[in-house]
C-alpha cells in the first residue's frame, strides 16, 4: 500500500481514508479511524528513515483533512469508530479485552503528536501549535475516561501498552509499566493482544528494564502464543492466535498473514538498538542503543539505511558484552554502551567494544 494508493481511496470516500486502499472497501461505513492513521504514520516514517519530507508536502491538505475528521467525529475529544485491538485472544468474539475508544483515542493522540512533528519539519508553526494543543486535550480525555488511578492501569495489557510506547502520561509511566508486568504475570507469563499490542509489548518491556519477561513471552508455547502456533504446525504468521471460534464464527482465517508480525521491530530496534534520529533524519544520524537480555547469548543484526549497511552484532561470552559495530560512510551514530552507561559519537567505520557484564 502507497500514499498513492490512500490518495485514490480518498478521492471515492469523501478526503477519509478507507481501510483498504485501492479495494472493495472503499465507502464511508469502511473508514474505521484506527486504520486510517496509516495515512498520517507513512510519511512520518518515509521522513524518519529516508530523510524524505516532499510526502509531507504532496499530502500535507489531505493529512489536515482526516484530522479535521478526526476532531469533528470524536466525542469530547474521544474517538469511538474502529477494529481496535483485532484479534487479541478470545474464542468467538475479535475484540474483547481493550475498548476500541481508549485503542482509537490512542492513536489520535498519537497522530496529533505526529502532525505536530511534520509542521515543524514543514515550518507551519499554527499547524504545530494547533497540534500540540490538541494532544493535551486528547491526553486529558482519555486519562479522564480510561485511567485508574488506584491500578495504575488503562485496564488492559494492549491499553498500557500503547500508553507507554506513545507516551500519552509520562508521569504515570512507572504505574503503568507495573500494572502490565502484574497481567502478564497474573496470566502466567502470557500475551493478551492482538494486533495493536504485539507491535510494542516487547519493545516497552526490554527498554523498561523487563526484558527477560519479554524473552519468556517469546519462549512461550502455551495458547496464546508464537509458540503454541508453532507446536501446532505453523510455518507462517497467522491472522489470530488459532481460536477455533474465530473460524467458526468469522469463516477461515488467514493462515499466511503479515498481521501480527509488528514485534519484529523488537529485534532491530530495542535488541540490536539501531533507531533513525528524528532530528537528523535518513541515518545521517542515527542512535545505537542495544539492550542485553539474560538468557540471550546473542544478536546479529544488519540494515541497510540509505548511506549504507549498519550493523549492531553482540554476544555475550565469558562474562563478558562484546559489540561488534558497523557505522557507514556518510552517517555518524551515537552509541550507548549498555552496561557502562558511556555514550559515544562515531564517524563511519567498524568498531569493537567489550564490556563487563554487571550481575
Amino acid at each position: 500500500m502507497t500514499l498513492g494508493d490512500i490518495e485514490t481511496s480518498r478521492a471515492k470516500n469523501g478526503g477519509i481514508p478507507t481501510d483498504v486502499a485501492p479495494g472493495k472497501r472503499c465507502s464511508q461505513w469502511n473508514a474505521h479511524d484506527d486504520w486510517a492513521a496509516a495515512y498520517i504514520m507513512l510519511p512520518w516514517y518515509l521522513y524518519l528513515y529516508y530523510g524524505d519530507s516532499e510526502s509531507f508536502k504532496t499530502h500535507w491538505k489531505g493529512l489536515k483533512t482526516l484530522m479535521t475528521h478526526y476532531q469533528a467525529s470524536s466525542d469530547g475529544w474521544i474517538l469511538s469508530r474502529g477494529y481496535g485491538d483485532f484479534f487479541d485472544p478470545g474464542t468467538e468474539a475479535i475484540v474483547m479485552h481493550t475498548p476500541i475508544p481508549l485503542t482509537c483515542s490512542l492513536w489520535f493522540f498519537r497522530c496529533a503528536d505526529i502532525m505536530a512533528r511534520m509542521a515543524r519539519v514543514l515550518e507551519d508553526y499554527e499547524a504545530e501549535q494547533r497540534y500540540n494543543e490538541w494532544r493535551g486535550h486528547i491526553a486529558r480525555a482519555i486519562k479522564d475516561r480510561f485511567f485508574d488511578s488506584v491500578t495504575g492501569s488503562f485496564g488492559s495489557q494492549c491499553g498500557n501498552v500503547l500508553a507507554l510506547a506513545f507516551k500519552i502520561l509520562p508521569d504515570e509511566d512507572q504505574a503503568v509499566l507495573a500494572a502490565l508486568v502484574k497481567d502478564i504475570r497474573d496470566r502466567d507469563i502470557h500475551m493478551n493482544v492482538g494486533v495493536m499490542g504485539v507491535r510494542f509489548i516487547l519493545e516497552e518491556l526490554t527498554q523498561n528494564g523487563y526484558g527477560e519477561l519479554a524473552l519468556a513471552l517469546m519462549r512461550q508455547n502455551t495458547y496464546p502464543s508464537f509458540g503454541h502456533l508453532i507446536e501446532r504446525g505453523a510455518t507462517t504468521l497467522w491472522e489470530c492466535w488459532g481460536e477455533e471460534g474465530h473460524n467458526k464464527t468469522h469463516g477461515a482465517r488467514s493462515l499466511n498473514h503479515p498481521f501480527m508480525g509488528g514485534y519484529d521491530n523488537w529485534f532491530f530496534n530495542t535488541l540490536a538498538g539501531i533507531r533513525p534520529d528524528p532530528a537528523v533524519p535518513g541515518f545521517n544520524h542515527f542512535f545505537l542503543k542495544p539492550h542485553p537480555v539474560p538468557g540471550l547469548s546473542w544478536i546479529r543484526c544488519h540494515y541497510n539505511c540509505p548511506q549504507g549497511r549498519i550493523e549492531s552484532n553482540w554476544r555475550l561470552e565469558n562474562g563478558k558484552f562484546i559489540w561488534d559495530i558497523a557505522v557507514p560512510e556518510g552517517t555518524s551514530a551515537t552509541v550507548t554502551r549498555p552496561y557502562c552507561r558511556e555514550r559515544l559519537r562515531l564517524k563511519p567505520g567498524h568498531y569493537q567494544f567489550s564490556e563487563t557484564i554487571d550481575k
